[in-house]
């Protein structure tokens, strides 16, 4: 990141990402001390473009300092991470989620803490299954229409589509408790239950 680093308030910075892994905060326990902001700035960008900069990586090292105290973050604007049309429109999405479920600040992920395993499967497989759904978007592979049919299947359950396997046999859905929800051949399916 070649951009001049500035500070925010750690409470006014948002979020792109829904949890936060245990085994991740637990390794990151030699990172470098807050306090000292002799840190390398966090990724940022303004995805709105009204002034509002939302992390683009580095969720795990921002919830160090919110626990640390810190009250404003050393951060500087992201041009490595989101460099392409593709990669905008799935952070966008990745805010919408977090929008969908009251996760707005590193404060908001607090109660988000998941096991490595569960963090895997539920953010990175996730993302993953966004990522598959946009690109048969992009290239057409999936037609608007039924990309209409397919997200309105699932709000008459009041279901959100969230994603697609490589295949496009299977599509994936989330209720607003965050149950996921697998729909193939027509039928849906509970595929992960929140306890």
């Amino acid at each position: 990141m070649g951009n001049k680093a500035f500070t925010i308030s750690i409470n006014e910075l948002g979020v792109s990402q829904l949890y936060l892994s245990q085994d991740k905060i637990k390794n990151i326990s030699l990172w470098p001390d807050p306090h000292k902001a002799n840190y390398e700035p966090l990724p940022v960008k303004d995805f709105m473009g009204c002034g509002k900069y939302v992390l683009t990586d580095g969720h795990t090292r921002a919830y160090k300092i919110y626990k640390s105290g810190v009250g404003d973050i050393l951060v500087s604007i992201d041009d490595e991470i989101v460099t392409c049309d593709m990669g905008a429109k799935l952070y966008k999405e990745f805010i919408r989620w977090c929008n969908r479920f009251s996760v707005h600040s590193i404060k908001d992920l607090e109660c988000r803490i998941i096991s490595g395993k569960e963090y895997d499967f539920l953010w990175i497989e996730r993302c993953d299954r966004l990522y598959n759904l946009m690109t048969a978007l992009e290239n057409a592979v999936i037609t608007d229409r039924a990309y209409t049919k397919l997200r309105r299947a699932g709000e008459q359950k009041n279901l959100l589509l969230y994603g697609a396997d490589k295949e496009l046999a299977c599509y994936y859905y989330e209720d607003l408790s965050g149950n996921l929800w697998l729909y193939s051949n027509g039928r849906f399916t509970v595929e992960y239950s929140v306890s």
